[in-house]
């Protein structure tokens, strides 16, 4: 361990610093004014802490400025608030507070039961350990069939904490970083979401389908069209002359081809 990061360890909360509180300790989620006490702490168990941001036994957590979509990293700010999760689509993202967790704490978070209602899912570790530092990173699922947009500071989760037993010296544990306080260290995969990504063959694959129903008609049109030319200008037999009614239908099978080399432009232009 380094001197940084020994320095760093010996600053983080091991014992309640109320004498009355640690001597009569019982483990209990703690209420919003034992949140905000522990807020008052240095360092702070929520940083940075909003009064309006607390509840009656949790406190929202916001969305924070890292994020990746569909394996692509995104940057929110105020001047670009607005994160759009697809459907079907997966999304990292990161809370905008940082924790630092006391060795007799533990945090459970999870998503806010409104996000759940617009579509959104999360399945992964709720806990969060005594001794725990910095930003929380987790995936989210769109498990509807709209896109569901979030903006920068958004309070997607719900964060408690309960207390635990005495922290010992020598025999407790504190949490140890194993990687990077930010997002690319814990999304190293850029993880994507297989089911969108085969709706997406799904939808290539039927655009090209109906490209080729469209272009299909108009191409026989014209190999019609132009037979019949070739017909009625007797290639495929001795030419005896052409009546009134032979250079009718040769009139009219050549605007067919001019018709239809029209309909196949347009078809193909639409679709670029």
């Amino acid at each position: 361990m380094t001197d940084a990061q020994a320095s760093t360890e010996d600053k983080r909360v091991r014992r309640d610093p109320e004498s009355k509180v640690w001597n009569n300790w019982q483990g209990a989620v703690l209420l919003r004014d034992e949140i905000e006490r522990y807020c008052k702490l240095q360092p702070p168990l929520i940083d940075p802490f909003d009064p309006d941001q607390l509840k009656p036994a949790s406190y929202y957590l916001r969305l924070g400025a890292e994020c990746h979509v569909s394996g692509k990293r995104y940057e929110l700010s105020a001047k670009k608030p607005r994160l759009l999760i697809p459907p079907h689509e997966l999304a990292m993202v990161s809370t905008f507070e940082k924790l630092n967790v006391p060795g007799f704490l533990i945090g459970r978070w999870n998503l806010r039961v409104m996000m759940v209602y617009e579509g959104l899912i999360w399945v992964g570790g709720a806990q969060v350990d005594p001794g725990y530092e910095g930003h929380l990173y987790c995936p989210l699922y769109n498990l509807s069939t709209r896109a569901v947009e979030l903006q920068f500071k958004e309070s997607i989760f719900a964060i408690d904490f309960v207390r635990t037993t005495r922290f010992q010296e020598g025999i407790s544990e504190l949490w140890k970083r194993k990687r990077a306080d930010s997002l690319d260290a814990h999304d190293i995969h850029l993880l994507e979401s297989a089911v969108a990504k085969d709706l997406r063959r799904i939808d290539e694959i039927d655009s090209r389908t109906k490209q080729s129903e469209r272009t299909l008609l108009p191409t026989l049109a014209i190999v019609v069209a132009i037979v019949a030319i070739i017909a009625g200008l007797g290639i495929f037999g001795r030419f005896k002359g052409a009546d009134c009614l032979s250079w009718t239908s040769i009139g009219v099978s050549g605007l067919a081809v001019v018709l239809a080399a029209l309909a196949l432009f347009f078809s193909k232009s639409k679709s670029r």
